[in-house]
């Protein structure tokens, strides 16, 4: 009995001296359409959106206003402590003399 791979190597033989097709063109309407869209899908990807831009920005206009409303109060809670603390040095150093 003949092994495997010799009945393999002749099956690959036969198919590779098998006539391949010719390959067909598509049709012209096809093409047309084809190219029509990939055109309509690059022009809709180059333009932004502008609804989607406008959401980005005003998310960012939101986090700079908590970010400044943020940093103003501790700057007010850190004047007012230096405020106390200043004034009662004064007080401690006109009551010593």
């Amino acid at each position: 009995m003949k092994s495997s791979s010799t009945h393999l190597d002749r099956l690959l033989r036969a198919a590779s001296a098998a006539p391949r097709p010719a390959e067909a063109q598509p049709p012209y309407s096809l093409e047309a359409r084809v190219l029509a869209a990939k055109k309509r899908t690059r022009t809709q990807a180059e333009r932004p959106d502008l609804g989607l831009l406008f959401r980005y920005g005003f998310a960012c206009a939101c986090l700079l206003m908590l970010a400044a409303a943020a940093l103003s109060v501790l700057q007010v809670r850190r004047g007012a402590s230096e405020d106390w603390t200043q004034s009662t040095a004064l007080v401690n150093s006109a009551l010593s003399q």
